[in-house]
């Protein structure tokens, strides 16, 4: 009855936007900036005439953000709401229905843009096991529409969920470029001896000149020959620096990645930090290297 009286003065729908603003303010924003929220974050209580539920004045950031835990602890909050609020009805509509609108579409963005996007992995290794994040929260959506918060006609995570694959690889790049730059800086002087002796393994280019002779119409005599690299493909042992044998790692596991990559943005998109890769070195080891030679002191 009050519901419906607040409804006839028009109080309702101004009170109901204050209080899905809490809602989503002092609760949902709040378990998201934890990141990682423990699990008695929120407590709910039952008394005799009402309920009660109250998160905790202090959050702690975590450093690793916990998709799971994060839709775990919502669910469990908006189970706490539609507890406190089944069997009301404001004429003749689901109270839980009427509330729902007032956030529903807030809600689903704060999640997609806080917890789902922002954990988004960099890694071949965790793309797979992300799916348990998606599959929980499209749950998270079924479940909010059996508790009436939701109906079919509200905004879904279908949308993220065919952006995923190419945040995933935008979030990978950003990371490969990241490293790229560390190594390029490196102040490092550690080396690492690469190629190989001229006693190291059967490369020998006789065979590979007589074939190359029969399909490219070339004279034997007409290919090159260089005595200091006897083997094929050889290259000479040496030392290089080692921040440097790992941009070169960097650079090749990129150039596969984009290889095996199945969709083609993907494989662009690698391929293209490939070359950024390069060009960021060409940029910055000449200014690097200047740096790190005239830092070198004179004697006199």
């Amino acid at each position: 009855m009050e519901l419906e009286a607040m409804q006839i003065l028009g109080l309702l729908d101004e009170q109901l936007d204050h209080f899905s603003d809490e809602v989503l303010n002092a609760f949902v924003a709040r378990v998201l900036d934890s990141r990682a929220p423990h699990d008695n974050l929120i407590k709910f209580e039952i008394f005799p005439d009402n309920f009660s539920i109250i998160i905790k004045k202090n959050i702690t950031k975590a450093e690793k953000i916990e998709p799971l835990k994060i839709i775990e602890t919502l669910q469990a909050f908006f189970g706490y709401l539609h507890q406190s609020f089944d069997g009301f009805q404001v004429d003749k509509v689901s109270f839980v229905r009427y509330f729902g609108n007032k956030f529903a579409t807030k809600l689903i963005e704060m999640i997609i843009k806080d917890c789902l996007t922002a954990s988004v992995p960099s890694g071949d290794t965790q793309k797979e096991s992300y799916q348990a994040v998606i599959d929980a929260a499209n749950h998270f959506h079924t479940t909010m529409q059996e508790y009436g918060f939701f109906d079919a006609q509200t905004l879904s995570f279908e949308a993220f969920t065919e952006k995923f694959d190419q945040i995933f690889v935008n979030r990978r790049c950003a990371k490969i470029i990241v490293a790229a730059r560390n190594h390029i800086y490196d102040h490092s002087v550690d080396t690492v001896e690469v190629g190989t002796s001229e006693n190291d393994g059967d490369g020998s280019p006789e065979q590979l000149m007589k074939e190359l002779s029969l399909t490219s119409q070339i004279r034997d005599d007409a290919l090159p020959m260089n005595s200091h690299l006897p083997k094929i493909f050889q290259f000479s042992k040496c030392k290089i620096s080692n921040s440097i044998y790992k941009l070169g790692e960097l650079f090749i596991n990129t150039m596969e990645a984009a290889s095996l990559a199945e969709q083609d943005f993907a494989a662009g998109k690698l391929l293209t930090t490939a070359h950024n890769i390069i060009k960021l070195y060409l940029m910055a080891a000449e200014k690097q290297h200047h740096e790190t030679i005239t830092s070198i002191p004179i004697g006199l």
